[in-house]
């Protein structure tokens, strides 16, 4: 799985383009294609939730937003093919570690190749916007935060671990059915493990706001935009804590155990399950990479 650590405005665009079979939640597991097609106004709708744009920008980026989708169909599904074919394969006999954390690399790398792809798009909005809007971005920043941490805090430890452990559940259960007892426990167990880091998560996520900010205020030419947002969406570690950094690859390797313990203890049943799902990813994003316009 990809972590999502990146200014929201990018990553919306970035996650709706790089989801092509998983955009728009649980929708994609039962028609990817549907949710494919339905993802560039859900992006438009999302972006205009973080300022108001007016008429001509809001023409600009629906232009920009099928632009980038047109590409990542014809440029970019036809790799997420190739990756499920690739899962598909591994799934036949169970998902190692070592599997689980090569995929993550490969995904990582499709995300980041995407959100490049996007970023002189996001550079063109930022750019495009004025004082007002500005400081309403800012202040929508400001909301986002309080609610991460007020989120963060909801509920005791035991609680929030309960709640990820029916969230971690509920994702693997849309790909190989109904869990059992046993497979339950061992996401349970998993989900326990992951360490919140709100604090560290709040700073890294302000770093990210306030440096965006200075650069839309600062009238950044073009090619500063690109460079600056490049810098803050995908060189993460030219400036992240590398403390954090090192917390953030904790996690991800209790995401790969937790991933490798519940492929190894799957039946005959829900491995054909398993890949019936991925089959169908893999037909969907076939047809949909065929399509043009």
């Amino acid at each position: 799985m990809v972590t999502r650590r990146a200014l929201r405005i990018g990553l919306a665009l970035a996650a709706c383009l790089f989801a092509g079979a998983c955009s728009l939640g649980r929708l994609a597991y039962s028609n990817a294609a549907f949710a494919y097609s339905k993802a560039p106004p859900a992006l438009a709708w999302m972006v205009g939730d973080y300022t108001d744009l007016s008429s001509d920008q809001k023409d600009w980026l629906r232009e920009r937003v099928d632009a980038a989708f047109a590409w990542h169909r014809a440029q970019e599904l036809p790799q997420y093919q190739q990756f499920c074919e690739r899962l598909l394969a591994q799934a036949a006999d169970g998902i190692s570690v070592d599997e689980a954390r090569a995929a993550n690399k490969a995904l990582r790398g499709y995300y980041d190749h995407t959100l490049d792809h996007v970023i002189p798009d996001l550079a063109d909005l930022l750019r495009r916007l004025d004082g007002e809007q500005v400081g309403q971005l800012e202040q929508r920043f400001a909301r986002d935060n309080e609610k991460m941490v007020r989120d963060a805090g909801d509920g005791s430890i035991e609680e929030r671990a309960a709640r990820r452990a029916t969230k971690y559940a509920g994702h693997l259960e849309e790909f190989v059915g109904p869990l059992t007892g046993e497979q339950q426990a061992i996401v349970a167990r998993h989900a326990a493990r992951y360490e919140e880091l709100t604090d560290m998560r709040l700073a890294d996520r302000k770093f990210r706001q306030s440096e965006t900010l200075a650069l839309v205020r600062a009238h950044a030419s073009r090619e500063e935009m690109i460079a600056g947002l490049h810098r803050l969406l995908v060189d993460t570690p030219s400036w992240r804590d590398p403390a954090y950094r090192g917390k953030l690859r904790e996690r991800e390797e209790n995401l790969f155990g937790m991933i490798a313990e519940v492929s190894a203890a799957l039946s005959t049943e829900q491995r054909e399950h398993l890949q019936s799902r991925i089959r169908g990813f893999i037909r969907d994003m076939r047809m949909l990479s065929a399509q043009r316009g």
